[in-house]
């Protein structure tokens, strides 16, 4: 099974002392990294490539002629690395400040080493150079450990930011483009009439008619959403990509003569779709989207991300139906926050998604036999860091 993006994974290598012998000696090639004023290699005492822990006893032979040695009070100290070029973190669903969290894990897992380097360091050199090989690590245990503090103090904050701000959002977008869609299946007879012109849909009357539907909703007015917040934005934007798609057919819509014109729930939301993500500008990105089994339209398949939470969360018989699911994952290379809002079929939907299933329906496409209450669709929300 597929893991998904937003999945956590880390690897921290265990801890291995291997001291260097002249038969291994390695070669003074490389980045180097500057410790004290005194360069050494950044892969002197083998295996560093996977992060690991080195240490080079006192007096080791097997050092590069070209690189220097540390000295205190004219004799040689132990030289200690830890990289950690391999290890990689991922965030997840999870609370981030958890004890079970990759960065809490990592932090700790940081401190035991700090700590057992500082044992070895003081155990193993005079009293002289224990005390200044003590104070040195010391140090460098204490920028590390703040470092990686730091770190977390911020994913924490940028994880609840992401909630705080994301969630919102993504119920909001869904519920407009929901409303947006109902209002085009309820007036579909008025559309397909060929004895009509104008109809009186054009994209003012049908925002007013969608915020109106949404208002009863979510009991939120659109218009009180501060317009300089991220999320009041991204609302306003989607509502000028409804009011454009609208007044962008309005000649279909009017015309006489014709009845089904195929300007349905379905086109219109994937228009409104393609519009909002133009007018976000990268900084969002909205998609209707389904189980694979019945999307119709290519460009509406789940990625790897939407197939898993479909297959495994909003699909499965456990899930608390209507409960949306987020989570810190990539998209398209870059990090986001990423929300999928599940839609169930209406009665008004099963003249073309009901039973008996493969008839064809009047978009000519066979119908997929489903019931009213069932997973319909998806609405997938990325909000980009």
């Amino acid at each position: 099974m597929a893991v998904p993006a937003s999945r956590s994974s880390h690897a921290v290598a265990a801890d291995r002392e291997k001291p260097i012998h002249s038969s291994n000696r390695p070669r003074c090639s490389g980045p180097l990294r500057r410790h004290a004023g005194r360069s050494c290699p950044a892969d002197a005492g083998q295996g560093n490539q996977e992060g690991t822990l080195q240490r080079v006893p006192a007096g080791a032979r097997g050092f590069p002629e070209n690189c220097s040695r540390w000295k205190v009070l004219g004799r040689p100290i132990a030289y200690l690395q830890l990289t950690w070029s391999r290890d990689r973190v991922e965030s997840s669903g999870a609370d981030v400040g958890s004890p079970d969290s990759d960065q809490s894990k990592m932090h700790y897992a940081l401190w035991a080493r700090m700590r057992a380097c500082l044992a070895k360091a003081s155990a193993s050199a005079t009293c002289a150079s224990a005390t200044y090989a003590t104070a040195v690590w010391v140090f460098i245990a204490l920028f590390a450990c703040a470092s990686f503090g730091t770190a977390l103090g911020i994913a924490t904050v940028g994880k609840a930011a992401d909630e705080s701000e994301g969630i919102p959002i993504a119920k909001n977008l869904a519920a407009m483009l929901s409303a947006g869609l109902i209002v085009i299946s309820n007036n579909q007879t008025l559309i397909d009439n060929p004895d009509i012109g104008d109809k009186g849909l054009d994209g003012k009357s049908v925002l007013e008619q969608v915020q109106k539907l949404f208002r009863e909703t979510t009991g939120t007015d659109p218009s009180t959403i501060d317009p300089n917040r991220r999320h009041g934005r991204l609302l306003r934007v989607e509502m000028d990509a409804i009011v454009e798609v609208m007044n962008a057919h309005q000649r279909e819509i009017n015309q006489r003569g014709i009845g089904f014109k195929g300007f349905i729930p379905a086109l219109f939301g994937r228009l409104v779709v393609e519009t909002f993500n133009r007018g976000a500008q990268g900084d969002a990105e909205l998609k209707m989207t389904a189980p694979l089994e019945i999307v119709r339209n290519r460009k509406a398949r789940p990625d790897s991300w939407e197939s898993y939470v479909i297959r495994e969360k909003l699909t499965s018989p456990t899930w608390p139906k209507g409960e949306l699911y987020a989570a810190a994952a990539e998209s398209k290379g870059r990090p986001a926050y990423r929300v999928a809002v599940p839609e169930y079929y209406s009665a008004s939907c099963l003249a073309c998604h009901g039973k008996p299933e493969g008839q064809i329906d009047i978009t000519g496409y066979p119908k997929e036999g489903r019931s009213e209450g069932d997973l319909g669709g998806v609405y997938s929300f990325t909000l980009y860091r």
